[in-house]
């Protein structure tokens, strides 16, 4: 494979997005989330979610090999994280939980408050809902724009190949993977998937391959 080719490409049918949301039959609805200013990766989560309870949706097989649970830092008591602190290396890590929480804990919020009153009766979801949609997002979900930053879009199997820091392929915002390198036959293809090793740790509390070792702290007695 030379460098600069296609490694896999994301068909607009393929992507759940906004557009895929407005366009959907509940289209209306996701209109009035837009409309109101939710913030957008809180709308991709609520329509994961609406999806994922639809018996008759497109994204069924897709929705069926997603996790049912990410044990990650986010389920880590207050004392676990001030261990994780405390833990040479892993201060990023603990950071990174932090910036995530408060994040989650806005979109939380945005929904009790925005979205329940608005169109609860469409998307009427539970706070574990809302938090495994969250870790979906933050662990599976491509950047719209060309550096993993902006409007995030799902895309499904796209997030099967394995992470490893440093990997050669770059994402783009125009719905393909390319090669940033030659590669010789047989040569593994992961991803780098935008973040730090500790970032990894944070989101699935597990190491990667050149992660320095580190495992995520053992609770607290």
């Amino acid at each position: 494979m030379r460098r600069g080719e296609t490694i896999v490409s994301f068909p607009r049918t393929l992507r759940l997005d906004e557009k895929a949301a407005i366009s959907g039959k509940n289209g209306k609805v996701f209109q009035q989330l837009k409309d109101l200013g939710v913030f957008p990766d809180l709308r991709l989560m609520l329509y994961v979610l609406h999806e994922r309870k639809n018996p008759d949706s497109f994204w069924t097989p897709y929705m069926k090999i997603l996790p049912e649970k990410i044990d990650n830092i986010m389920h880590l008591s207050d004392a676990e994280m001030g261990a994780l602190l405390r833990r040479p290396g892993c201060e990023n890590t603990h950071n990174l939980g932090l910036a995530m929480r408060k994040t989650f804990k806005r979109f939380s919020e945005q929904y009790e408050q925005v979205v329940r009153p608005a169109v609860g009766e469409h998307l009427n979801f539970t706070p574990d809902d809302i938090l495994w949609s969250f870790n979906i997002l933050v662990t599976c979900a491509w950047g719209s724009g060309s550096d993993g930053s902006g409007d995030k879009m799902l895309v499904p199997f796209s997030d099967i190949p394995a992470h490893r820091r440093e990997s050669a392929q770059k994402a783009s915002n125009r719905g393909f993977i390319s090669a940033a390198k030659e590669y010789n036959a047989g040569e593994e293809l992961t991803f780098d998937y935008g973040l730090l090793n500790d970032a990894v740790l944070a989101y699935y509390g597990l190491p990667t391959p050149d992660c320095r070792a580190l495992r995520r702290v053992a609770p607290v007695s």
